[in-house]
């Protein structure tokens, strides 16, 4: 029998104990005196390119106030404003030949406040337009709370596409990034066969445009095309991959404090395996193509609260091989060809408001409809059964968080989840959370606790056999935790771990997943449990920056692993996985040099038998980018790029040769040496 996870009613005593004691003690600490914290950010472009040099005024909310405080930013865009009171202030970002930024923050809640500054129309005589309504100068800014966000938010997204400006009323702008990179065909350790041929290339653009004071757009594509030919005693066996995405982005405000941002994305991939022993039929093809679209309108309802809805839709056709499954490879017996279609439904809402001086509001809906017609490989007694595509997934979660400054720089957080989905193991879940946030000049920290209420533990409805006592059950108690630090010479350290007993994040995946550049670690139709750890080492000094990202965590559940490289068919099914990483990096502002390299190793074990031996895969890349040539600001320059990169070896020992032939060959795709070069305009 299962285990089933204990009650959590002993938790509601001493929560209820927590919470009288807050409400009871919370005058006291609101009387105590406030600390000063601290302001900083990153300034970028509209490519998300550092800008330096950026005056960054601190305003109160009277117009005719002289500046509270002023900093620049430095060569990695980086601003620090010190000794702010707290409470709700104005800022500004000024840069010649760049649109102003106009932006509102509170100290007490959000410590970091990131800005996008977009270039502004130039004259016959090269200066800069003046705004013809220069109004903005003296009334407060548009309001925005989600243009506000944490560091751990800034770092893991690209700036934010929608940031208000001021400028002319009508006018285009135009700035843009190529890169072209050519497989050298260099034989790299570990390949397939003992003689082996590589050619193909790859292109990537990205462009931006702001149209006016309204509106903004960025389009971002990617080709590629490599082929793989492998030859060992006289057996030839080759693999050719074609490639393509498009993605745009774009963003207008439909009013004073309204705005409309949308995202549509279209991929499309052919995959070719001829001769050898990769198949019974000498080879097989698999064709995917997808397309997605999401949208978000937000506004301001008052001074002090936002509102923010959000719907997004991913479709995705494989076309397979009919024939049976090999490994993780799909064989194909007659050449036929299985089309499979996917669909994810995603929407949801947030809704953002300082309810009072002290207190930050905030409550997310988000709901996912899933229909995934793939086989699933489910527990059949003592073995693993292929079983008939499951039904269509859903999944709705609802939280609300209150953050509550009882005396800056501490904040109280709490708030109630409720989790409730198709999945029959895991049907409802309730989270009430407590924890806290720590907020000052040199550091920031957060911890919050969360206690999962779900005793669910029954066998998914579409089966007959009960299940294996080898499936791993989360425990109750899950755990958010937060630091950010920074140190003498020039230092920094930020970590993160977290655990979530039950994780329903498929409609965050929708909305990932939009984006053809996002690559997940796992793919899952249900409730996992997730543990996620992180943590970061920077250090800047004479215009260089060093840093090393070290990453792990584990995930249980219904899931399938991704491979970095593209392979035509994974099965779902109750397994354990565990991921580690790490990347190191060298940025030389003087000399445009920018060095990193970065290894990842998932292990994937079956959790019908956690005794069997794991498969084990191994990536590791190195990249290489040089500037050769400076433009001018808003000018033109070029950049030398070299990538290297192995592709996964598996460690495991596999009864299935030609599956585990297969397996390289297609691996075989992903390893290459390439070079080229970047205009940058």
């Amino acid at each position: 029998m299962p285990r089933v996870r204990a009650s959590g009613t002993a938790f509601l005593p001493g929560l209820l104990l927590i919470v009288v004691i807050i409400i009871v003690g919370g005058p006291a600490f609101a009387t105590s005196d406030l600390v000063a914290p601290a302001l900083h950010g990153i300034v970028t472009d509209a490519l998300g390119g550092a800008l330096g040099q950026v005056e960054i005024l601190v305003l109160g909310d009277a117009a005719a106030e002289a500046p509270l405080a002023v900093a620049r930013s430095d060569d990695h865009g980086r601003f620090i404003v010190d000794g702010l009171a707290p409470g709700i202030y104005r800022v500004a970002a000024v840069k010649e030949g760049y649109l102003a930024f106009l932006g509102r923050f509170n100290t007490m809640f959000r410590p970091s406040l990131d800005m996008v500054l977009r270039p502004a129309p130039p004259e016959s005589s090269g200066a800069a337009v003046p705004p013809k309504d220069a109004s903005w100068i003296l009334r407060l800014p548009e309001r925005s709370l989600l243009r506000e966000t944490d560091a751990s938010v800034l770092l893991r997204r690209e700036p934010d596409a929608a940031a208000r400006v001021a400028g002319s009323a009508l006018y285009d702008n135009l700035e843009g990034r190529v890169d072209h990179l050519v497989d050298l065909s260099v034989p790299l350790p570990g390949s397939p066969r003992e003689n082996t041929g590589a050619g193909g290339a790859e292109t990537r653009m990205s462009m931006a445009s702001a149209i006016g004071r309204i509106a903004s757009v960025r389009v971002r594509g990617e080709r590629q095309s490599f082929d793989r030919v492998a030859t060992k005693n006289g057996e030839e066996e080759s693999a050719s991959r074609d490639a393509s995405s498009f993605f745009v982005e774009a963003s207008c405000a439909t009013g004073r404090d309204a705005n409309l941002a949308m995202k549509a994305s279209y991929a499309q991939g052919d995959l070719d395996v001829i001769g050898g022993a990769s198949s019974p039929d000498g080879g097989f093809r698999h064709a995917r193509r997808s397309w997605g679209y999401d949208a978000t309108w937000s506004t301001q309802l008052d001074e002090a609260s936002r509102l923010a809805v959000k719907v997004g839709y991913l479709d995705t056709l494989a076309s397979l091989p009919e024939g049976r499954f090999v490994g993780a490879a799909f064989a194909g017996a007659d050449g036929s060809r299985r089309p499979f279609l996917s669909r994810a439904m995603a929407a949801g809402g947030s809704y953002e408001s300082l309810a009072a001086m002290r207190h930050q509001v905030r409550v997310d809906v988000e709901a996912t409809l899933q229909d995934l017609p793939l086989p699933r490989s489910l527990a059949a007694g003592d073995g693993i059964a292929v079983m008939p595509a499951s039904p269509a997934g859903w999944n709705v979660r609802v939280r609300a968080e209150d953050q509550w400054v009882l005396s800056a720089p501490l904040a109280l957080v709490y708030g109630l989840g409720y989790v409730r989905g198709s999945d029959a193991r895991q049907t409802s879940v309730v989270e009430p959370r407590v924890g806290g946030v720590w907020t000052d000049g040199a550091w920031r920290a957060r911890l919050v606790v969360l206690y999962d209420l779900s005793t669910a533990g029954a066998t998914p409805p579409w089966s007959d056999v009960p299940e294996p006592p080898g499936i791993r059950r989360a425990p109750a108690f899950g755990y958010d935790a937060e630091v950010d630090v920074r140190l003498p010479w020039g230092l920094g350290l930020k970590g993160a771990r977290s655990f979530e007993p039950v994780a329903f994040d498929a409609a965050g995946a929708v909305f990932e997943r939009i984006d053809p550049g996002f690559t997940p670690l796992y793919a899952a139709d249900g409730s996992v449990s997730a543990e996620r750890n992180s943590l970061t080492f920077s250090r800047e000094a004479g215009g260089v920056t060093t840093y090393l990202k070290l990453i792990s965590g584990s995930a249980d559940g219904t899931l399938a692993q991704v491979f970095p490289f593209e392979v035509p068919l994974q099965l779902l099914a109750d397994r354990h996985l565990r991921y580690d990483g790490a990347r190191v990096g060298v940025r030389v502002a003087a000399s445009g040099t920018d060095v990193s390299a970065e290894f990842r190793r998932v292990e994937d074990t079956a959790a019908i038998d956690p005794g069997a031996e794991r498969t084990a895969q191994e990536f590791v890349e190195f990249q290489l980018a040089q500037d050769l040539l400076r433009g001018e600001p808003r000018g033109m320059s070029w950049r030398f790029l070299f990538a290297a990169r192995t592709a996964p070896q598996r460690q495991a020992a596999d009864a299935d040769p030609p599956a585990a032939a297969g397996l390289r060959t297609l691996a075989a795709l992903s390893r290459r040496v390439s070079a080229g070069l970047s205009l940058t305009f």
